[in-house]
């Protein structure tokens, strides 16, 4: 399974957000979790935003999305922070979802 997470914080909580980041980036991956790639960019007036894509193991999708959540929990407490969780389909995944959809 492939899970994006998307974050957006205020310019002036960016020193807090990257102290704070660093930090669970230092920390070993749990099991469930087999890659953890993060990206960032400005996102104009809104200040900045990050991508995190996370791959999980196999039929590990529930669990992953729990850790992922309490990992990003300590970020949650700065001021302005926001993130969402989504599960990426694969194309092979949404076919197999359209055969329901007729």
């Amino acid at each position: 399974m492939i899970i994006i997470v998307t974050n957006w914080f205020p310019m002036n909580k960016s020193i807090e957000v990257g102290e704070k980041f660093f930090k669970l980036a230092g920390q070993p991956l749990p099991p469930v979790i087999k890659k953890w790639e993060t990206y960032a960019t400005d996102d104009g007036l809104n200040g900045g935003k990050g991508y995190h894509i996370i791959k999980t193991e196999k039929d590990k999708g529930d669990e992953a999305i729990d850790l992922i959540r309490q990992l990003m929990a300590p970020m949650a407490t700065i001021e302005g922070f926001t993130f969402k969780t989504e599960i990426l389909y694969g194309m092979k995944e949404a076919a197999r979802l359209m055969k329901f959809m007729k």
